[in-house]
């Protein structure tokens, strides 16, 4: 899987740091279109444990190989750092 993150919602302007309550794109692209479902903490939060992470589920009805996900940060930096969980057909169906 490869993340790559972005500016705008095409996921054409790629960015290394940003500031506080900044809309940003993460571009997650997957090896194989098998994916339905997709975890992200956003390590944007307290911690990382789930009482205290800044997470998101991201779901779609169809596999996909690709996606763009909307998220306004809530720190300031220049690493970006997600931690992700992905779902494939085979696991949900």
């Amino acid at each position: 899987m490869a993340l790559g993150w972005y500016s705008d919602t095409g996921a054409t302007a790629a960015i290394t740091t940003t500031t506080v309550n900044t809309e940003v794109y993460a571009k997650l692209d997957f090896k194989q279109p098998d994916v339905r479902a997709v975890y992200l903490d956003w390590d944007d939060g307290v911690s990382n444990k789930t009482s205290g992470s800044n997470f998101q589920w991201v779901t779609t009805t169809e596999p996909i190989s690709s996606i763009v996900v909307p998220h306004t940060y809530n720190k300031t930096g220049n690493t970006l750092d997600v931690t992700y969980l992905t779902e494939n057909i085979k696991t949900i169906s």
